[in-house]
Order: C-alpha cells, then structure tokens, then sequence
C-alpha cells in the first residue's frame, strides 16, 4: 500500500471513527442540503437547517458584494453614496480610506462565501487555507481605512458611531486572530466558531441597512428631527442655487456655520440628513443582532454537533502532532476557563 492511500485510508478511518461515535446511522452519510445531496458531502445527518441558515446569509452577502461593486469607481461613488458624505471623501486622507476598505472588502466579502462550502473544506484544503489568508488580510485593511475615515463619516462628530466603528474593528480583527491561532494549535471547532463570528461581524453592514431603511420612513412620518450640517456640506448637496442664502439665511455668518436640517424623505438634502440621523442606531441594533444570532447559531443550539464532530477531528489531529492536550490544545472553555476538562467518547480511545 502506498503513502498516500494508506494516508487516504488513516483519514476515511477518522471521518468513520467520529461519525460512529456522534450515532450517525450512515458513515460518510453526509448531506449539504437538499439541493445538492447527491454531489458534495455535507457536516451534518438529518439536520439541513444549517445549511439553508448558511445559504441564507451567503446570498445576502454574495447580492450586497455586486450592488456595491459599482462603488469602486469614484465617480459613481459620488453619485450614489450619501447626500453630503462626497464633500469629504472627495479629499484626502478620507479618500484614500473610503476606498481601500470598499477595495478591501467587496472581495473579502465575496470569498469569504466559498470558506463554508463544504466541497472546499473537505477537498480543496489548500484553497480553504488560501482564500482564508487572502479574507484575513483583505478585512485588516478595510479595518485601517474605516479608521481613516471614521472620524468623518456621516457627517462626523457623531460618537456614537465612532464607537460602532471601534467595536467592529475589535471584533473582526479579534475573531480573525482567535481562529488563526486555533487553527494552527489544530483546533478546528474553535477556528470555526472565531471565523464565523468575524463574518458575522463583517456582515452587520448589510442588517443595518435593513433596519435603517423603515427608521428613516418613520422618522419622516412623525417629523420633528434635524441634523447639523455645515453650510458647505449643505451646498455640496443642493448646489450653489440663487434660493439658498434665503432657505439657509445663517449661512450668512459663514459657510462652516451649523446649521440643522431636517431629517425626512421630502428632499435629497432631507434624505441624508435621516440617513445620518439612523446610521449610528441602526449599526448598534445590527451589532445586538449579529452578536446574539451567531452564538445561537455557532455554539449553543443550532450546530453544536458540529461542533463535536469537529473537535473530535482536533482530538486525533493535535494527538498525532503532540499537542497537549489532545482536543483542547487551542483556546476552549474547558483549558481557559472553569468547564469540566473535555474527554473524548471511549470509541474514539479504542
């Protein structure tokens, strides 16, 4: 026999042993789901749950990535971005950082979809490895440009949003760093929580939006809310018109005087004056949501089989590679924190 079919045999034997060990009726019966039972092994045996919940999200994701692609050329940027956000993202360094976090991200966004199909998983590990690299180090540089520009976005000023900023960016880099280093301490369930968690995270711009859009109809609905502009950001939006010393008559003071605008749909001004007003509300309540979904989703209820399966796969990995303890090796509540020490199902031991 040899290497490399009896490396193929040690492998199948693993899948089989773990597969045993959970009570699937059916060795190597894996399923992906109901679209494509018959072509690509899936994780789990009779739940596709999962796997919808997960082609749910990535078609959001892939459907975000191609409405925005436009965005990459500055002139349309300027058209279809935000009433007023073009007066500052039109000079530098705000330029320089609105556009290498959307070069930065689109594509991360993108690829980050292929990370969770199984057929790569399973037999493109390379690739896996790859595009991983390629997502980490694509989202780091979308995190340093949104930097640049936060102090700016929508409007600046707005600490709130600031904040929303800053947490992202903890959260993304933070979850992008725990499961590069479960996965080299071989530690795949763990990796496979910490990635799902950053696209999580990176995701929520697509739930804010959601939300946004009926906060800014209700907002115009009941009336009553302003912004701050200064007048030149105001007239970046409306034109130097013959009308607008007497709709703005403080702009006599000034072009950097404050001014408030209304926050309503009745004009293009209005229009971003609400969207500055939800954007930061509409970030927290996404970050709420996202936070909560993806432990439901990743550690608690939903998959937490797979996450057994995986972290028996960790258990014969980091035992071959002499990694102590075997199956606990990266970062897991039992090694960390106060949990009982996890131990193998005694057919794995045999």
């Amino acid at each position: 026999m040899t290497s490399e079919s009896s490396s193929k045999t040690h492998s199948l034997s693993l899948f089989y042993k773990c597969q045993l060990a959970l009570g699937f009726r059916q060795p190597y019966a894996f399923k992906l789901c109901w679209w494509s039972q018959h072509r690509f092994p899936s994780y789990t045996d009779t739940n596709d749950v999962p796997c919808i919940i997960g082609l749910f999200f990535s078609s959001f994701m892939a459907l975000f990535v191609f409405i925005r692609l436009p965005y990459l050329h500055p002139p349309t940027f300027e058209v279809e971005s935000s009433p007023g956000e073009w007066y500052w993202f039109k000079q530098n360094p705000y330029r320089l950082g609105i556009f290498l976090h959307l070069f930065a991200t689109l594509p991360a966004g993108f690829l980050a979809i292929f990370q969770f199909i199984p057929a790569i998983q399973l037999k493109a590990v390379v690739v896996h490895r790859t595009i991983g690299y390629i997502v980490m180090i694509l989202l780091s540089l979308g995190n340093i440009g949104a930097i640049i520009f936060s102090q700016i976005s929508m409007g600046g000023n707005d600490l709130p949003l600031l904040a929303s900023i800053a947490t992202l960016v903890i959260a993304t880099t933070g979850s992008m760093g725990l499961a590069w280093y479960n996965i080299k301490r071989q530690q795949i369930d763990e990796h496979r929580k910490w990635m799902l968690r950053a696209m999580f995270w990176m995701s929520i711009i697509i739930t804010m939006r959601l939300i946004q859009l009926p906060v800014v109809l209700a907002v115009s609905y009941t009336g009553g809310y302003h912004t701050l502009w200064t007048c030149d950001q105001i007239q970046s939006v409306t034109g130097n018109t013959t009308t607008f010393y007497d709709e703005f008559p403080a702009c006599h003071l000034g072009m950097h005087t404050l001014v408030g605008v209304p926050a309503d749909v009745h004009s293009l001004l209005h229009v971003g004056s609400a969207i500055r007003l939800t954007f930061a509300m509409a970030v927290w309540v996404a970050i709420a949501l996202h936070a909560s979904g993806v432990e439901v989703y990743a550690s608690i209820h939903l998959t937490s089989k797979e996450s057994e399966r995986l972290r028996m796969i960790s258990y014969y990995k980091q035992k071959a590679a002499g990694l102590s303890p075997p199956g606990s090796a990266g970062i897991t509540a039992d090694r960390w924190g106060d949990s009982s020490p996890w131990m193998p199902p005694r057919k794995l031991q045999e």
